[in-house]
């Protein structure tokens, strides 16, 4: 995997330090640019990652659940009467931050398979 030097001041290292492990991660979902509601699980999710969680929380997680209703809803409303402009906007956004997390998973069971 190709990697990039960064410089930081001493003050910004240690505040990276702890969670250098899902920098990548946050550096994606950061440059996803969600201009919807989604931005909020995306911000939660940042958080999570943030908080330097073990191998196995990450397995586990799962977005917040008011954001799996909020998919949900618009997936019904999808079906039944068609989605605003808007509303396909957020749901392209839910769908590229639960795409995010399964690539987070899989990369991260596929480096434990890869250390083991």
């Amino acid at each position: 995997m190709p990697s990039v030097t960064l410089e930081l001041s001493e003050e910004l290292k240690a505040r990276v330090e702890p969670f250098s492990r899902w920098l990548s991660a946050i550096l994606e979902l950061s440059l996803l640019a969600l201009k919807t509601p989604a931005s909020g699980a995306a911000s939660e999710l940042i958080e999570f990652l943030i908080s330097n969680p073990s191998p196995g929380e990450v397995q586990t997680y799962q977005l917040p659940t008011w954001s799996q209703e909020r998919v949900g809803a618009l997936l019904e409303r999808n079906r039944s009467a068609g989605l605003s402009d808007a509303e396909t906007r957020e749901l392209d956004e839910y769908l590229k931050l639960e795409h995010a997390v399964r690539l987070i998973k899989a990369k991260l069971t596929s480096d434990e398979l890869a250390s083991a």
